[in-house]
């Protein structure tokens, strides 16, 4: 996907990327973790290349540069492996809604859009884990009226490194992607994203992407 802009500024995918360091390629970013009670993205997740693969948190104040699906931090490879490994039991973490294959009793296959991850318990005492929140492609994402696809990706501009917009992935057979501003997230928690929209909002004011 192609970068975009708004007012002026320049806006990038961020999942997926690339990562570099001042010495040499460094991995490929897999996971954001972003405020649970706003969207702003505190750290990526980058997964290091074999040999020694893991998945290492890196605060999005190291990124020095974005250019498509490529960011460069301002570190050496070495500060990077110091850096401590993600680990999924600090955030709240958001199960992807990939499609799943249902057999039908005349034959055939059709494919359900997705599970529905289970929602948070709303008496569940959570603690510091509930501040933030690992977000992943494929996160559910649903509208106050029901479920309205699932985040391909993140955009962030590119000077601040704020999140701006979410790419929302409708549809199995003839995808469309939807650009969601991020001022659209109501809240964010275990069972992916939520916006302040109905489904017929989103498909009104979304612009295709």
């Amino acid at each position: 996907m192609q970068a975009g802009a708004q007012g002026g500024q320049m806006e990038h995918d961020i999942l997926g990327a690339r990562v570099h360091t001042h010495d040499g390629e460094a991995g490929r970013v897999t996971r954001i973790v972003v405020s649970a009670a706003k969207p702003c993205v505190s750290q990526l997740v980058v997964r290091r290349p074999p040999p020694g693969e893991r998945e290492v948190l890196v605060p999005t104040s190291l990124i020095a540069l974005t250019c498509e699906q490529t960011l460069w931090l301002d570190c050496s490879l070495a500060d990077l492996a110091s850096m401590p490994d993600y680990d999924a039991d600090r955030f709240e973490e958001a199960n992807p809604a990939w499609p799943v294959p249902v057999a039908l009793p005349f034959g055939g296959i059709w494919w359900a859009p997705h599970l529905e991850a289970p929602h948070a318990d709303a008496g569940e005492q959570r603690g510091p884990k509930g501040l933030e929140v690992s977000l992943v492609r494929g996160t559910p994402v649903t509208c106050t009226d029901g479920g309205c696809g699932r985040m391909e990706n993140v955009l962030l501009d590119d000077d601040s490194h704020a999140l701006t917009a979410l790419v929302i992935r409708q549809g199995l057979f003839f995808p469309r992607d939807l650009a969601a501003p991020s001022d659209w997230i109501d809240h964010m928690d275990n069972s992916g994203i939520h916006l302040k929209l109905s489904c017929q909002q989103l498909d009104e004011r979304a612009e295709y992407y």
